[in-house]
């Protein structure tokens, strides 16, 4: 197979614009990693886009998507799909790869003779897709009455899918997903005043995380890798990632302030200080991932978001507040890095999706709550506006995955995600802080935007409780809403009762410490 050398493209409007001029296909590439973009070859008769998941991941969902109504197949990395440039429509998609890292030769050759002797049948093709995305689409937001069943019934699921002998969710390959785990403390939380606490949750906490400390899951640093091989954790992948590791740390910080146990606190402070070591950048943000000894160095906002937040509660329950600094030095590189005006961008060009800024605002809260910040509280308010001014859907309900318009070209699909996967969703992050916020601002128009996310998901969470862990947990304050406490004194005094406070372990209390002087 002939290769040539690579044209650069970058996902957009000008990359389809070639592609219509040169009457050829465009090709996206989909990969995890930046060295694996970097590896592909450049097949001839393509316009040839490349991706990384990790910096697009919203992209990426929709393309995943449009693979499975395409192949009735599962997707996966590395992804090409095929777009037809005069409508911007998939028709084709594959996953796999040969020795220049690319589907086979011949496949190729197909593909480019059906795009080009076939528009019959590639435009049935696309009346077809959009009719199938169209099925897809929830109806709007209806007026609901919530209650506390989707709770339970992710309660039992959770159990039943337990692996009672080594910790964690019976999957191949396993992996921690520490929402669900969380999820599953605070249905404790939730019995503990009760007449019969949940102990049988906070054993399937408790257990994972011992269990997991103590496997090759966790390294000599102090850190964890992505998953595991088999169900005893005792072949992990060679990847460390920055969003499961900042997830991590706020659960093992969270159980050892529910416990008091001392292994989890050791755990605790053991991975914030292989944070603040081995990951962090000279600018104080953090690198995205370890792939074996290599470090990728691009700092995303989604990773450190969620580094952001496991330090926090890191400081909380180690009462430390070095990690507090961290995180409130890691927010400002963030800003610097990708600079003042909202929506965000990627390094690749496009305006960052639902997802990055999602978990960007719950950080943010997160931080404000353990270091009031005029300046940072006015970030938060810019970032909630723009939030709702950008991506909410006044009409159904929900916000979108991509701004609508900030995205170019415009999405083929205006896909909204409420289920966790490798991540919390956007839409339940945001709800989240929505809900939150309302409790603590006064402002009701996010409890109704809030709402309105909770009406929209309703039907699939009823179905799929267990998917939606993060949303649950919206759920859980909607029925009981959050308790809000705002400390006003001199600085001393506020600090001390501060600490005070955050002795118990209480998810459903938000805790404010603004001096006299501070706004």
């Amino acid at each position: 197979m002939s290769i040539d050398p690579p044209t650069p493209h970058r996902w957009g409007t000008a990359a389809f614009a070639h592609a219509r001029e040169t009457r050829q296909p465009l090709l996206l590439c989909i990969t995890r990693g930046p060295r694996a973009a970097h590896d592909l070859a450049h097949p001839p008769g393509f316009v040839v886009v490349r991706i990384d998941r990790d910096e697009q991941p919203a992209l990426d969902r929709l393309c995943q998507l449009a693979h499975q109504l395409l192949t009735q197949s599962p997707g996966g990395w590395p992804l090409f799909v095929f777009f037809d440039a005069s409508t911007e429509l998939p028709f084709f998609s594959v996953a796999g790869t040969d020795a220049h890292g690319l589907p086979p030769a011949s496949l190729l050759a197909r593909i480019r003779a059906f795009h080009d002797a076939e528009p019959d049948t590639l435009a049935a093709q696309h009346a077809a897709l959009r009719a199938a995305f169209a099925d897809l689409r929830p109806p709007p937001a209806s007026t609901a009455t919530f209650d506390d069943a989707p709770l339970r019934a992710a309660r039992q699921t959770l159990a039943a899918a337990f692996d009672f002998e080594h910790g964690g969710f019976v999957t191949t390959p396993k992996f921690v997903r520490p929402w669900l785990l969380e999820r599953l403390l605070r249905d404790w939380r939730r019995s503990a005043t009760g007449s019969t606490p949940d102990l049988q949750a906070l054993y399937m906490v408790t257990m994972t995380l011992t269990r997991l400390a103590k496997s090759p899951m966790c390294t000599s640093s102090g850190a964890f890798h992505d998953h595991s091989t088999q169900a005893d954790w005792s072949s992990p992948n060679a990847s460390l990632t920055l969003g499961d590791n900042g997830a991590l740390l706020a659960l093992y910080a969270q159980t050892a302030l529910a416990t008091g146990e001392p292994e989890f606190t050791i755990v605790t402070r053991r991975l914030a200080t292989a944070l603040l070591r081995d990951w962090r950048l000279p600018d104080g943000a953090f690198a995205t991932a370890f792939h074996g000894a290599a470090r990728d160095d691009r700092a995303l906002p989604i990773g450190n978001s969620q580094a952001i937040r496991g330090l926090v509660w890191a400081a909380r329950t180690l009462r430390d507040a070095q990690f507090t600094d961290a995180a409130a030095t890691a927010l400002a590189a963030l800003q610097q890095r990708y600079g003042a005006a909202l929506p965000w961008s990627t390094t690749a060009g496009q305006a960052a999706g639902l997802e990055e800024h999602a978990a960007l605002a719950d950080a943010v809260l997160e931080l404000l709550q353990q270091r009031w910040d005029p300046a940072l509280h006015q970030f938060f308010e810019s970032l909630l506006t723009m939030l709702r001014t950008e991506f909410e859907d006044p009409e159904a309900g929900g916000y979108f995955d991509l701004a609508p318009r900030h995205t170019q070209p415009k999405s083929f699909h205006d896909l909204k995600t409420f289920g966790d996967e490798t991540m919390p969703a956007g839409n339940a992050l945001l709800a989240r802080v929505l809900r939150r916020s309302a409790a603590w601002s006064g402002d009701q128009t996010r409890d109704v935007s809030a709402d309105r996310i909770l009406a929209l998901a309703w039907p699939a969470l009823v179905r799929q409780p267990q998917a939606h862990a993060t949303l649950l947990g919206v759920l859980e304050e909607t029925l009981v809403r959050p308790e809000v406490l705002v400390l006003r004194g001199a600085g001393t005094e506020i600090e001390n009762a501060l600490l005070d406070l955050q002795r118990v372990y209480a998810p459903m209390r938000l805790v404010f410490a603004i001096s006299d002087t501070e706004r």
